[in-house]
Parts: structure tokens; C-alpha cells; sequence
């Protein structure tokens, strides 16, 4: 039988067991699990025993599904279905218009989960690895360029020009990560999320693709001492990509943004 509950702080040991059956990334510790993923994390139990969790967040009118797992010991039995079951309603009962999540492109079983809920893809991202001597080798930024911080009265005008999701950044900066942006003659040009700790750039957008250097420069000052490549995030950018893999970026990852609308 299947099971959901909320999750607890023992349950990061659950965690820490589950999350590389995703991705190869670093993995949180518990501070950081308990104060960014547990208040938003359930936990599926099959008959009795932890077979997965899911984490998602609500972001203004927008459902993210960022993590579901499930041991692949308790793999095609429903452990994922039901999960996803409950985030649905979740995101129904928040009245929120849209939820999304990425899919590995090979990951059929999921791919055909998604779509049995009217899910569809909308684009592909790509995580690249970038050394970060190419970043600093690339040719110099205008001298118009001018690198910043996002600062809270940005946000609209980030999630206007680059159809950034509601609220993104505003998420970011409580929890302490790096927001950065690049201004031309005034205007923001460019902007992404940081986090030192992967280290990984993601929600990066630019206006033009050479844009993204300067804006990788902006986040040197924040990298530790440990870290001498970055992971790069990009959404339906194949220019960015083209450009990154030009200075030495490999790819990492590749997934598909698919998503649902609900009735108003």
C-alpha cells in the first residue's frame, strides 16, 4: 500500500539515500534540506518503507515540480503516480494557472506520465560545465557594460522582458543566493540565481549571448576558492549554449520543460 505524508527532519537521511537516483549534484545538508526542501517535500512510504519524495514550489500562480524519486527497487508500482497525484491538488488548491516541471528526455516511463496528465513539452534546457578560466580568457565585455545586483524593484522588469517566472528571483534572494545582472545604457541586459555552493548559475538570461560572459564575470567575486568551474543553466538558449561550448563548456544535462494550464 501506498502512502504520503509530510516530510520530517529524520527524513533527510531518506533524502540524501534518494537524490542521486536524479542527478549527480551535490547533496544538501540538513541544515539546508530542513530549512529549503523539508517544508515542501512529501515523502511516499510502500507499505510502510520510504520508496520516494517529491519536492515542488508555488511561485505566485506557478506549480514548479522540481524533484521526484523513486527507489528503483519500488519503481512501477504507482509510487510515482501518486506523488504527482498529490501535487496536482496541491497546486489546484493554491489556484495557481500553470505547473511545470523537467524531464530527462529518455525517461520514458516518466515522459508518459506527465502527458497522461495533459502535460506538454515547451522547451529544452541545458546544464553546462564551464571552466571558469575560459570565462575569464573570453574577450573583453563594452565599455557600456556596467555588472550589478538584482535588486527587489528589478525583479518586474526581469520577469517582463525575460518571461522569468513570478516571483524566481524574489525566492532566491531569501534565501540568500547570488543575483546578478548586467546593465546597458541603464537598462538590464541580462541577469541569473547563483548559488556558491554547487556552484551552479540557472534562470540565467540575456539579451544577447555575448551578454552572458560579462554576466559570468559578475559572479566571480562570489566563487569559492575550491571551485574552478561553474555549472551554467540555460532555457531554449541554443545560442548561449553555442557560444559556452565555443570557450570549452561541456554538457552536463539535458531535459525538457513540460508543462500544464489549468481552467481559470
Amino acid at each position: 500500500m501506498i502512502s504520503l505524508r509530510p516530510a520530517i527532519p529524520s527524513d533527510h537521511a531518506h533524502y540524501a539515500r534518494l537524490f542521486p537516483q536524479l542527478i549527480d549534484d551535490p547533496i544538501l545538508d540538513a541544515g539546508r534540506w530542513e530549512e529549503e526542501l523539508m517544508p515542501h517535500s512529501l515523502m511516499a512510504e510502500l507499505d510502510g518503507v520510504v520508496a520516494g519524495y517529491a519536492y515542488g514550489q508555488l511561485l505566485g500562480r506557478t506549480a514548479f515540480v522540481r524533484h521526484v524519486v523513486v527507489a528503483s527497487e519500488a519503481r512501477r508500482r504507482g509510487v510515482g503516480r501518486a506523488m504527482f497525484v498529490e501535487l496536482l491538488a496541491r497546486a489546484r488548491a493554491a489556484r495557481c494557472a500553470e505547473l511545470c516541471l523537467n524531464v530527462r528526455p529518455t525517461n520514458d516511463a516518466a515522459i508518459a506520465l506527465y502527458a497522461s496528465f495533459g502535460l506538454q513539452p515547451v522547451f529544452t534546457t541545458i546544464v553546462q560545465r564551464v571552466p571558469w578560466a575560459a570565462v575569464e580568457a573570453a574577450p573583453p565585455h563594452a565599455e557600456d557594460i556596467a555588472p550589478g545586483v538584482v535588486e527587489p524593484e528589478d525583479d518586474a522588469a526581469i520577469e517582463s522582458r525575460f518571461a522569468v517566472t513570478k516571483g524566481l528571483f524574489a525566492d532566491a534572494r531569501a534565501k540568500g543566493r547570488v543575483l546578478a545582472l548586467v546593465r546597458e545604457r541603464g537598462a538590464v541586459v541580462a541577469a541569473c540565481i547563483f548559488d556558491p555552493a554547487f556552484p551552479i548559475a540557472h534562470a540565467l538570461r540575456v539579451a544577447r549571448p555575448e551578454l552572458a560572459i560579462a554576466l559570468l564575470l559578475a559572479l566571480r567575486p562570489h566563487v569559492l576558492r575550491t571551485h574552478d568551474h561553474l555549472q551554467v543553466v540555460t532555457d531554449d538558449a541554443p545560442d548561449v549554449v553555442e557560444m559556452l561550448a565555443g570557450l570549452g563548456a561541456t554538457e552536463r544535462l539535458r531535459t525538457v520543460r513540460y508543462a500544464v494550464t489549468f481552467p481559470a
